[in-house]
């Protein structure tokens, strides 16, 4: 965890659960917060990881970064890069890469100045049918970040020069603007580049990143059981994920997709980016997740296949003594235990020690089986942890701790971790 606002993230969901948002964009490209806000409001609603994607651009990665380490939110750098494929248009989800990789930031760039030559064209398309309209108003709206179809439909939407215009084509909202000039069938849509996908796979993997089809429910919204097939054509080009759970998806594609893309998962496929994560995907599921549906299931007793409790369970015991010895880690009791920093951050890693890793290694160990489903404070009273999981939730509503407190605390389960 970065900061107390981590453990309370994690306090916040209740599940025993990772909580996680993959897609999510900002001020950096068409979205309406800050980096930095939208970091904020992630650690407010109790996510612990999260991907900031803004459309062609890591613009906001290093501010949503900086933002994450505050609260104790984990950022990983992302991009919705913008592909085709077999005359399809559609946006591919980029996760993990170094933002600072000379052809990938090249390309970007590349995309940037594109979307500027778009809006210029679509300015000039607006202006044949009388809306008053110019390309700075487009720079002005986006304040900075690359011109997207938002930024376009707000600088014509604010300009009461333009109402008697909008009032004619029956348009009320920056959405209807969109619909009716601007999407793909729309009066005034201009194309513009896009990267082929082979090419985008290509570039995302060799800055160390992974690629991710985004929303295929929307993009094959005319034809959807065509997805299935053109997975498989960008499966073969490297294509490392599907985003199965989308707002727009219905239920009907979410499971037809869940049961498609499962297969494709391992139990050794590591995230990146933020921090290094010290679990797999596999364990993380295994030792976090709960199935609710016959494709759950099917996945987690496959991952039990690739996955050893036994040693899962030493891993767990292992990063548990570094949280609580390892004077060298920032983050650990030892390092935190005489610093200068508020007394109740240093409860974090005895936090993570006594109330996620030893009862989850000590669950694994008498039982052979994983702790997905379980709940904290139940695997903390298996583990002869009851009353310190008390003692750290005590400290952690009141936001406050003495010496005394802390030092008891990490006494009591030295012995556990050794």
């Amino acid at each position: 965890m970065q900061s107390n606002q981590g453990a309370m993230n994690k306090e916040k969901n209740k599940t025993g659960r990772q909580v996680v948002d993959l897609h999510m964009h900002s001020t950096a490209s068409d979205g309406t917060l800050s980096p930095a806000d939208v970091i904020r409001m992630c650690a407010a609603a109790g996510l612990q990881t999260v991907a900031l994607t803004d459309h062609d651009t890591v613009a906001g990665v290093k501010e949503a970064i900086a933002t994450g380490r505050e609260v104790g939110v984990r950022v990983i750098v992302g991009s919705e890069l913008s592909v085709t494929h077999n005359d399809h248009e559609f946006h591919m989800l980029s996760y993990g890469f170094d933002p600072g990789n000379g052809p990938l930031v090249n390309r970007l760039a590349d995309f940037r100045q594109s979307r500027e030559d778009r809006a210029f064209k679509v300015a000039l398309k607006l202006q044949e049918f009388g809306f008053d309209i110019r390309l700075e108003d487009f720079e002005r709206s986006a304040d900075g970040a690359p011109i997207g179809k938002p930024h376009m439909a707000r600088a014509v939407m604010e300009n009461p020069k333009n109402n008697g215009l909008l009032e004619q084509h029956d348009v009320e909202t920056s959405s209807d603007f969109i619909m009716k000039f601007l999407s793909d069938t729309g009066l005034a849509f201009v194309p513009r580049d896009k990267l082929p996908a082979r090419e985008a796979i290509s570039l995302v993997h060799a800055a160390g990143g992974v690629c991710v089809l985004a929303h295929p429910g929307w993009t094959f919204r005319r034809n959807f059981a065509s997805a299935v097939s053109f997975l498989e054509e960008l499966k073969s080009y490297g294509l490392d994920g599907v985003e199965v759970f989308y707002l727009g998806h219905s239920k009907d594609q979410t499971e037809q997709l869940r049961i498609a893309v499962p297969a494709n998962l391992t139990a050794h496929q590591d995230l990146t980016g933020g921090h290094p994560a010290f679990q797999t995907v596999g364990d993380m599921i295994l030792a976090n997740g709960k199935p609710v549906s016959l494709v759950g299931e099917g996945l987690v007793q496959r991952l039990e296949d690739q996955v050893d409790p036994a040693k899962l369970a030493q891993k767990y015991r292992s990063v548990a003594r570094a949280f609580l010895h390892d004077e060298g880690n920032p983050k650990s009791w030892a390092a935190r235990c005489n610093s200068a920093i508020l007394q109740v951050k240093k409860v974090i890693p005895l936090y993570r020690v006594a109330c996620d890793l030893l009862p989850r290694a000590y669950h694994m160990e008498q039982t052979g089986q994983f702790t997905g489903g379980l709940s904290a404070q139940e695997l903390a009273e298996n583990a002869g942890l009851g009353e310190v999981f008390q003692a750290i939730r005590s400290i952690l509503d009141r936001q406050d701790a003495t010496d005394a407190e802390l030092w008891a605390i990490a006494i009591s389960i030295q012995t556990d971790a050794k």
